[in-house]
């Protein structure tokens, strides 16, 4: 996209002689490339400040859903979840409370 830019930014200069096109061009190809890096460091800066993706919010609810209903468990006391890679998700529930019979 951004070589189409510089194209039509040289056909121009050289045949309307239109000198304006040249940073016209420049700030067209900067905002392209702008707004393709914002997300690209919104995702990498959920990865490292370990943030589970909001895609992955209510699977984690139906996983906590899932082990309260296993028999002797009544409660969880530690949940730590985070982001591994762009896909994965991990977690560990280091001591679940069990009932006493």
């Amino acid at each position: 996209m951004g070589s189409v830019g510089v194209l039509i930014s040289i056909l121009l200069i050289k045949y309307k002689r239109w000198l304006v096109t040249n940073p016209t061009c420049s700030i067209f190809i900067s905002a392209l490339i702008v707004s393709s890096v914002i997300p690209l460091l919104t995702n990498s800066a959920e990865i490292l400040l370990q943030r589970v993706p909001k895609a992955h919010e209510q699977d984690l609810k139906e996983a906590l859903y899932d082990v309260m209903k296993l028999n002797g468990v009544c409660g969880i006391l530690n949940l730590y979840v985070w982001s591994f890679t762009n896909t994965d998700v991990v977690g560990t529930v280091p001591s679940p409370r069990l009932e006493r019979d």
